[in-house]
C-alpha cells in the first residue's frame, strides 16, 4: 500500500450569534490540492462584518493494486455526457484488463474508492499506436479516472499529483505521457496546470486525442 498526505484547504463560516457564540454553519467548499485562494467578498455578511476562516489538513490517498471489489464498483460508474466516452463495459475482457495488475485503486482516509490510475500499455490509445506516437525511451504512458460524482469539483489536481508521484516511486520514469481526448478542455486545462504539454494528436474511430508528456524531475523539483 502506497499512502499520500495532501493538503486540504477548507473554506469555513462562522457566525457569531448572541447566545451561542462562534457557530460553525457548514463546508463552504473544500478543494484537494496546492491552492492560492484569493478572497475578495466571500462568506456570510452579518451585517457589516464577513467572517471567513481557512483551515488547512491533511488527508491521506491510498494507492493499492485493484481488486475484484473495485473492479466491480467501477464497472457501474456511469459518466454525463459527453463523458459517457470513458464508461467501462461490464464485459470478462475489461474485467481482465483492470485485474491485469496495470491497473492502481485510490482510496481516500475513509476508505471510500474514488479513483484509479493504470501505467503502461493499457494507458495507450490503440490510434495513437497504429500511428507510432507512443515511442521514445524512460517514457511510462499513465492513464486515470475519477469517480463521476468527483469530477468538475476541483479535485484532480491532488488526485492526480498522488498518481504522479506514485508511478515516480514505483516505475522511475524520466517522462510520463498522457492521451486525452480534444473534447475533454477541463481535463487538458488540469493536465496543462500540472506541467503536460502537448507533443502530438490523432485519430481514433474519429475521435480526436491529443498527446501530453511531461518531464518528472522538474515537476518534483516544484
Amino acid at each position: 500500500m502506497n499512502c499520500w498526505a495532501i493538503r486540504r484547504i477548507t473554506l469555513w463560516s462562522n457566525l457569531k450569534r448572541k447566545n451561542d457564540g462562534n457557530k460553525h454553519l457548514g463546508l463552504l467548499g473544500s478543494k484537494w490540492g496546492k491552492l492560492h485562494i484569493e478572497i475578495r467578498e466571500a462568506g456570510i455578511v452579518i451585517g457589516m462584518k464577513t467572517i471567513v476562516e481557512v483551515w488547512e489538513v491533511e488527508i491521506m490517498l491510498h494507492l493499492t493494486q485493484m481488486t475484484e471489489k473495485d473492479v466491480n464498483e467501477i464497472i457501474t460508474w456511469k459518466y454525463p455526457e459527453p463523458y459517457s466516452f470513458y464508461d467501462f463495459e461490464d464485459s470478462e475482457e475489461t474485467i481482465q484488463e483492470l485485474m491485469d495488475g496495470t491497473y492502481f485503486a485510490v482510496h481516500d482516509e475513509s476508505n471510500q474508492l474514488i479513483g484509479f490510475f493504470c501505467y503502461g500499455g493499457n494507458a495507450q490509445v490503440p490510434g495513437g499506436r497504429k500511428y507510432g506516437l507512443y515511442t521514445g525511451e524512460h517514457v511510462l504512458d499513465i492513464g486515470l479516472g475519477m469517480k463521476p460524482e468527483l469530477t468538475g469539483q476541483g479535485e484532480g489536481f491532488s488526485f492526480l499529483e498522488a498518481g504522479i508521484r506514485f508511478a515516480a516511486q514505483k516505475y522511475s520514469p524520466r517522462f510520463l505521457r498522457l492521451s486525452v481526448a480534444s473534447f475533454n478542455e477541463r481535463a487538458f486545462r488540469l493536465y496543462s496546470k500540472m506541467g503536460f504539454t502537448e507533443t502530438a494528436s490523432f485519430l481514433n474511430h474519429d475521435r480526436e486525442f491529443i498527446i501530453m508528456s511531461m518531464d518528472v524531475s522538474t515537476f518534483l523539483k516544484n
